[in-house]
């Protein structure tokens, strides 16, 4: 794969995005037919070969306005599969994390890189996994 892959469960859904439609509307025809690097599929092999994932699901909201998370789970579950063990991508997130030089002090500051490296590997073995990232709820509407 040489580009991007929008990957999606939805078999109509793609071949849609493939024809130059989006139901969405988030993008017009001419925008997707114009995309050479784009490549779309319902594949899961095809995430195998991705190393970047960027989720974008719906987040349904009840009568409650209590959140839906099943769509992010389920998402979260299959890019999980799809990822080898280690496949988190530690080095990048450090190489991003050197462009805020101010957010960034040797060892054995909170956010040097071995601590940053050392907190993933942590909270994945709290998690199952190899390395994880943790996120906090900033905004809980009742």
């Amino acid at each position: 794969m040489t580009g991007e892959l929008t990957f999606d469960i939805n078999d109509v859904r793609i071949a849609e995005l493939r024809s130059g439609k989006d139901s969405t509307l988030e993008a017009d025809s001419k925008e997707l037919l114009a995309a050479t690097q784009l490549e779309f599929s319902s594949s899961h092999s095809k995430l195998e070969e991705c190393n970047v994932f960027i989720i974008t699901v719906p987040t349904p909201i009840d009568t409650a306005n209590l959140p839906n998370l099943t769509p992010i789970i389920n998402a979260s579950e299959t890019v999980g599969k799809a990822m080898e063990a280690g496949a988190i991508q530690l080095e990048k997130k450090l190489e991003i994390m050197s462009i805020f030089a101010s957010e960034l002090e040797p060892s054995p500051f909170p956010r040097s890189e071995v601590a940053l490296y050392a907190l993933a590997l942590l909270r994945g073995s709290q998690s199952g996994v190899h390395a994880a990232e943790a996120f906090m709820l900033l905004k809980d509407i009742q």
